[in-house]
């Protein structure tokens, strides 16, 4: 995976990367165990110095390869070890779209954790503008308009049929009609580091 520049600091090495990866299992057991939200302190982590960055974060969790939650933030208003515990809790537990994970389930568990690089605002003044600039496979989406939002990961791009169809999907989860252009909308765009 190519690291990428955020804020002038590269993406997180592989050694908090794995720090990661093993909080954010931990905090899923806790979930599905009963047991209350994982700290950083609680799973005894080496103390790196990435864990301290602020990050926001997506983690996403899959049970016999199907998907269980997805929750996160789009703003750095963490660390990242708390916000990938946090996430990964509350992917497990309060995502309201499934059914919470079952101790009985955690050894066919997997999780996926997304890094975010920091919001940039796009300079588009309609649809076609924005299918001109954005990057398919690469970007990942946030659409603001009144009380209305909906954000894709760039990883949902695997799973449509090219740019058109992406937008369409993104539009109707931020409760627009495809293709409709609120006056107040906003469009944002980041990458993610996924592993």
């Amino acid at each position: 995976m190519e690291p990428m520049s955020s804020d002038n600091e590269a993406f997180l090495g592989e050694s908090t990367t794995t720090q990661l990866r093993k909080l954010a299992l931990q905090a899923v057991e806790n979930a599905a165990m009963g047991k209350g939200p994982l700290t950083v302190q609680d799973a005894n982590l080496d103390d790196a110095d990435e864990l301290h960055h602020h990050r926001a974060t997506f983690v996403t969790v899959y049970v016999d390869g199907a998907l269980r939650g997805c929750l996160g933030t789009l703003e750095p208003i963490n660390e990242v070890g708390e916000d990938v515990a946090r996430n990964a809790y509350r992917a497990a537990q309060f995502d309201q779209r499934f059914l919470p994970v079952r101790e009985d389930e955690l050894e066919n568990l997997d999780v996926h954790i997304s890094v975010l690089t920091p919001l940039e605002r796009l300079d588009v003044k309609d649809l076609e503008d924005l299918k001109a600039k954005v990057r398919p496979g690469r970007d990942g989406l946030l659409l603001k308009a009144g009380v209305r939002r909906g954000t894709f990961l760039p990883a949902v791009w695997e799973k449509t049929d090219g740019t058109d169809h992406f937008l369409q999907l993104l539009w109707r989860k931020a409760g627009l009609m495809p293709g409709e252009w609120p006056s107040d909308l906003q469009v944002f765009r980041y990458e993610t580091q996924e592993f």
